[in-house]
């Protein structure tokens, strides 16, 4: 199969590598695409601390596909069935992925690209807000993430203050926070059950018309692009939200 290997600092290659074979318990995806996340930056960027290269397809972690083949012991999954997942080697052409760290795909969103461990965060950071008609919201970060939370926050009636932050780390008077009565909700879950529900949340909110994630993904890249999408993720040009990768 074809996968990208982070060979060093701003340096992929694609290459011909085996194609893994599911374990026990576990499903192969062949990919339809992954979605490219901010987080891949320093280890693409360099740092210190990283061993290069990275294993084959790493760090993708936004991958959706359909089933091609299943490991001994797994049930309530079949080949040819379209999911999301959790893994972290999805710029490549199959992944393989715990069979409990699949969400199947409804035929409502056969076509449609669907990166489901970031629609998911954006899910779990609203039901966590707990956000409700009426409420004043400050945004912060006006990315991806933060575009579905400005969608979701409107969808139910809240008033949304967006804002971006520049030019490197702020200084934040937590006193003051703390004296004006703020709630700060943190966009991580590390969870994989949670992480999973909150993608289940994700479909749930697109087919009864409470999210319409698509026109946030605003550019498109190949497999052997990734560089590109890397740059994109790091310039940001006019227009950009979110880069996937097609397979």
């Amino acid at each position: 199969m074809r996968a990208a290997v982070l060979e060093g600092a701003r340096g992929v290659r694609v290459m011909g590598v085996e194609v893994p074979e599911p374990g026990p318990g576990e499903v192969r995806i062949r990919l339809e695409g992954c979605g490219v996340c901010a987080s891949n930056l320093p280890v693409w960027e360099g740092r210190s601390w990283f061993d290069y290269p990275l294993p084959a397809g790493a760090p993708g972690h936004e991958g959706w596909g359909r089933i091609d083949a299943v490991g001994e012991g797994v049930r309530g999954l079949e080949v040819g069935e379209r999911v999301a997942f959790l893994s972290s080697r999805a710029y490549a052409e199959y992944d393989i992925a715990s069979s409990d760290s699949v969400v199947l795909l409804p035929d409502e969103l056969v076509g449609r690209p669907f990166p489901g461990e970031a629609l998911g965060c954006a899910m779990n950071v609203f039901r966590r807000s707990g956000i409700v008609a009426g409420q004043r919201v400050a945004i912060v970060g006006i990315g991806f993430l933060g575009a579905v939370l400005t969608s979701l926050a409107a969808s139910v009636g809240a008033e949304v203050i967006a804002g971006y932050h520049q030019d490197g780390d702020r200084r934040v008077d937590m006193q003051l926070w703390n004296w004006r009565g703020l709630d700060v909700i943190n966009a991580h879950e590390r969870e994989p059950a949670v992480y999973l529900e909150g993608m289940r949340t994700a479909i749930a909110a697109i087919l009864a018309g409470q999210l319409d994630p698509w026109p946030l993904f605003t550019h498109t890249f190949e497999l052997d692009e990734l560089d590109h999408a890397l740059e994109a993720v790091e310039e940001r040009p006019e227009g950009f939200l979110k880069a996937l990768v097609l397979v």
